[in-house]
């Protein structure tokens, strides 16, 4: 079993029933190995201000798509099979533009831009990649403009044209020109990262498998980050490759 010391959280933008705790530990074991058997995603939202946190089953995107000027984008990720950028236009036959695994379709202001994420983790391999994309009634131009570190976990807006960008190494922003910011240097391997949103605060908010994780940003890409569970299930561990909550023995 995987007991935690956990105190009462008292950061207002939380919501009742989170506990603060310990970072998880480095490396595929305790409770890091736990929440990555976690069969649920904890999926963090913002209304009025306010963050709501919800149980989703764990879930894969494989396509997305995005309607561009003159056609629309669909985006397609196999995992270790493989996927691709497909061009739509809405008078002609589609067009492969690329065969790598498609993990966003980020639109820019105005109908004609967006970027493009890339990536893929599996065995050896491991990338990411930025393409910047402009479509036209005529067809549709593109570039890479950046590599990450690895494949996104998740990605949210920070800006019409910046975006927060969450990987196993921790959280950058992504400029619409290919730069990319650190923003916090964070141990997100195998926590199943499915959500982020920024907080009016200012502070980022990630919903894992069994996390939730307070990163409040300062500067020169360095950051303070506040770790969470769940009140009703401070301790779990791994039972039947499944991560359960369970009682703490007393004394």
């Amino acid at each position: 079993m995987i007991a935690v010391a956990v105190i009462v959280a008292t950061w207002a933008a939380m919501p009742p029933g989170w506990v603060l705790r310990k970072a998880p530990e480095a490396g595929f074991t305790g409770a890091r190995q736990c929440a990555n058997y976690t069969r649920e995603s904890l999926v963090i939202s913002l209304s009025d201000g306010q963050v709501a946190i919800s149980r989703e089953r764990r879930k894969h995107e494989s396509e997305r798509t995005l309607a561009r000027t003159g056609g629309r984008l669909v985006g397609r990720d196999g995992g270790e099979w493989g996927g691709t950028l497909t061009w739509n236009p809405t008078n002609a036959d589609p067009k492969v533009l690329l065969r790598e695994n498609v993990k966003a379709l980020l639109p820019l202001p105005g109908d004609t831009d967006a970027l493009v994420v890339t990536g893929l983790s599996h065995l050896g391999l491991r990338y990411g990649k930025v393409h910047f994309a402009r479509s036209s009634p005529t067809g549709l131009a593109l570039r890479k403009i950046a590599d990450l570190a690895g494949p996104p976990l998740v990605i949210t807006a920070d800006s019409p044209d910046t975006f927060l960008v969450a990987q196993d190494e921790g959280i950058v922003r992504l400029h619409s020109d290919g730069l990319v910011e650190p923003v916090c240097p964070l141990d997100l391997f195998g926590l199943g990262v499915a959500s982020m949103v920024k907080a009016p605060d200012g502070s980022i908010l990630l919903g894992m498998s069994r996390f939730v994780a307070s990163v409040v940003p300062s500067a020169g890409g360095q950051c303070r980050a506040d770790w969470y569970v769940s009140s009703d299930c401070p301790n779990f561990e791994v039972h039947k490759l499944d991560c359960v909550c369970v009682v703490q023995p007393a004394g």
